[in-house]
Order: C-alpha cells, then structure tokens, then sequence
C-alpha cells in the first residue's frame, strides 16, 4: 500500500508514497497447537518501497468449541534501510517542506506485537473474524519524527468466502 501526505496533516511535505506491487515468499511449520510463520516482500514496481516481513508466533488455544477458533500470539516486524527511509525517514528536502528535522533510519527490526483473532466457521464456504494487534515501534522507527505515538492499537474484522 501507499501513503498519501493529504491524509494526516502531520504529514505535509513528506509527498505521497506510491502503491508497489510485491513478491515474496512465505513458510509456516504447524506442532500443534503452536506455529512459526514467516513472510518477506520485496517491491517490485517501486523498489523504494523496500524490503519487509515479519516472523510470526501463534497458539491455537485449545478446548474452544468448533466452530471457535481462538489463536495468540506475538510478532516480529522487521524492514530494510529502503523501506525504512521512503516510511519513516525525512530527507533534507521533506525537512524543509514539512518543518520536521533530517531523519535517516537504518533497517532492522521495525516493531514487536502482540495479536489475538476469534474465527467463527459459519459453514464449508464462509468464515467470521475478529482481531486485536498491539504493536510498539523499536529503534530507529520509534524515533522517527513522523511517528506520533510508539504504541499502535488495532481492531478489525472480516467476512471470507471459501470457494
């Protein structure tokens, strides 16, 4: 996804970031009632979108009733200095535009979560789910002028159909 300066006033003079196309690849390995994942993209239309991913750790708690399903667990954000840079860092020309200092964010580790999702399986071809993310920013990303707050909250839902 991209970003538009247009859409938070904070964000005037950084210009907009263009939407990327991406590829990348992804591994899970289940030992139930636990799972490892992993996934990073690359972009591909705009490399200055960077390289991102994360690592991902999940319990499928047990003893919830089918068709409940209940998963926790934590995650780990990471990104490299391009993405970094076009997301979070303010060149000397974004400075003088926007009023917010010279920043240049190297890559690593981006930010360390939390996250829970209820799914209910309504029936062979459609499923409910809620979540919940609580992510903090880290190093470089944390003490980039253009982040506000370190701590992001995020609720959501959705509706799948299987086909």
């Amino acid at each position: 996804g991209g970003r538009r300066e247009s859409a938070d006033p904070h964000l005037y003079g950084l210009g907009d970031i263009s939407s990327s196309i991406t590829g990348g690849v992804f591994a899970a390995y289940r030992f139930a009632p636990f799972e490892i994942a992993a996934t990073a993209r690359q972009a591909i239309t705009h490399r200055n979108n960077g390289l991102n991913g994360f690592v991902r750790f999940e319990y499928h708690v047990q003893g919830v009733p089918h068709p409940w399903d209940l998963r926790i667990g934590t995650h780990f954000d990471f990104a490299n200095a391009v993405y970094e840079q076009t997301r979070f860092g303010v060149s000397p020309l974004q400075s003088e535009q926007s009023g917010l200092p010279v920043f240049t964010p190297g890559g690593g580790l981006e930010d360390v979560g939390l996250r829970a999702s209820l799914t209910y399986v309504s029936s062979e071809h459609l499923i409910l789910r809620l979540f919940a993310d609580v992510n903090r920013f880290t190093a470089d990303t944390a003490d980039s002028p253009i982040v506000l707050q370190r701590t992001q909250r995020f609720v959501g839902g959705g509706i799948a159909y299987h086909f």
